[in-house]
């Protein structure tokens, strides 16, 4: 072959695998955001607010090597307000892509669970919803310390689905990180306190209801 149809040959070999690339970042995106969702229970729906609710979230970081489980609890400062009150707990641990459920603990290995308090506004179901401060809530696996960069989720809120794509950036290693957020549960409205009314006295069967008057005769 001479050297001048080798040269198109290789050209047309690395077209061929730039567009093999192509394809499959393309699909990839899709593929990652159904796999999220396949892990998720089932949404509510019949809640009294379309924003107001536990929102869940079970991704794999490639930065990070680590599986999170993101639960958003997320609710109105007042009625009709624009701004969001709430937290997220963060539940996250080692282990490989394929195997999305949390390895048993082996010397080595890291689970542990985060909590943070957390604010947010929302415009027209364009939710933004950032972390203020962290604390350490449990350890699961392992005993090495570490950091936790604040999480910062933004996206918009589908009605039909009750979920929304967001992308989290933590100031770290998360940058555009996507995650797939799912109402899976409502806020209980706040209840009236029940009135503390003293219990009946207890007479046993037999004892006292009678009159109290003497048998004649006796």
């Amino acid at each position: 072959m001479s050297f001048g149809r080798a040269r198109l040959r290789v050209a047309h070999l690395v077209a061929v695998a730039v567009g093999l690339l192509v394809i499959l970042a393309s699909s990839r995106a899709p593929a990652d955001i159904q796999e999220q969702r396949a892990r998720l229970p089932p949404p509510a729906f019949d809640c009294t607010d379309p924003i107001d609710g536990v929102w869940m979230s079970h991704v794999y970081s490639p930065p990070h090597g680590e599986w999170y489980i993101v639960t958003l609890t997320m609710q109105h400062t007042a009625p009709g307000s624009a701004t969001l009150t709430g937290n997220m707990r963060v539940e996250f641990w080692d282990g490989p892509p394929t195997n999305p459920n949390p390895p048993p603990c082996q010397p080595g290995g890291f689970h542990v669970r985060v909590f943070q308090p957390s604010v947010g506004r929302v415009d027209n179901l364009n939710i933004q919803f950032d972390a203020t401060s962290w604390q350490h809530e449990a350890t699961l696996c392992g005993n090495r310390g570490y950091n936790y960069a604040l999480d910062h989720h933004s996206g918009r809120i589908d009605l039909t689905t009750m979920e929304f794509q967001s992308v989290n950036n933590d100031g770290a290693l998360a940058v555009n990180e996507p995650h797939v957020f799912r109402r899976i549960r409502c806020i209980d409205p706040t209840r009236p306190p029940r009135p503390n009314v003293p219990a009946p006295a207890f007479h046993p069967p037999g004892h006292g209801g009678g009159c109290g008057c003497s048998t004649p005769g006796r």
